[in-house]
């Protein structure tokens, strides 16, 4: 059974990830420390943490045998670069106490770095005006809007409305467009009940057609995709 020895400071387990740590590259781009005891040698322990490759995913594992005195070795190459203690390979291909220790620390490992890494921020959208124009720029509540795509951007048919607010652009609506052919809709943000849209893609120049929603309050807004990738925006006055 893995333990997590970073996770849980109360752990009487902590003292096998303590010892690791004291010899660790503080620049490592690692995931937590996970601890699985070795069949048959009573209070060693088999530590291993991926190490996150440039997307930010989990990839190869550093792995490190500490044994009932605490002293601590490399169990692989991997761990011998980014440490300072000396290596004496486990051989993973083995069926003896440290390989099943390290084939389960290794699954582990990867485990507690997938759950714990924060995803990286969402890119904000952004004004395009090259990749998105409104026609009109200016509308009233329940008036439809035309989207012309100047360079054929894919998109689907989901798009957002945004307020600008004295802290910055909130969402307020949630549209979709007639550009598979359906019927466009809108639903305010925060409305009980399920709203979706079908996953498809839309490709050519438009117009795509967005209806502005009836009651919305005049102000300055910014209509964008919301499905399309890399999100972009065109300007949008609504008027009373």
């Amino acid at each position: 059974m893995a333990e997590a020895v970073e996770q849980d400071p109360s752990s009487h387990h902590t003292r096998h990830g303590q010892a690791v740590r004291a010899g660790l590259d503080g620049d490592a781009d690692r995931g937590p420390l996970v601890a699985v005891p070795i069949d048959g040698d009573d209070g060693s322990r088999v530590v291993a943490a991926a190490l996150y490759d440039d997307r930010g995913d989990p990839g190869d594992v550093a792995a490190w045998q500490v044994d009932r005195s605490w002293a601590v070795t490399a169990a692989n190459e991997l761990a011998g670069t980014i440490s300072r203690f000396e290596v004496q390979v486990i051989d993973a291909a083995g069926s003896d106490g440290p390989a099943q220790a390290l084939a389960l620390a290794t699954d582990c490992s990867w485990g507690a770095a997938s759950r714990l890494r924060p995803r990286p921020p969402e890119p904000a959208p952004s004004m395009r005006p090259d990749l998105l124009v409104l026609q009109p720029a200016t509308a009233r509540p329940g008036e439809f809007v035309a989207m012309h795509f100047p360079q054929v951007t894919m998109r689907g048919v989901a798009f957002q409305l945004d307020r600008r607010t004295e802290l910055g652009w909130e969402t307020v609506y949630w549209l979709t467009s007639d550009g598979n052919g359906g019927k466009p809709t809108s639903i305010r943000v925060g409305s009980e009940g399920n709203y979706g849209w079908p996953d498809v893609g839309v490709d050519g120049p438009g117009p795509d057609r967005v209806l502005i929603p009836h009651g919305i309050e005049p102000g300055r807004y910014r209509l964008c995709t919301a499905n399309a990738g890399d999100e972009f925006c065109a300007p949008l006055d609504i008027v009373g």
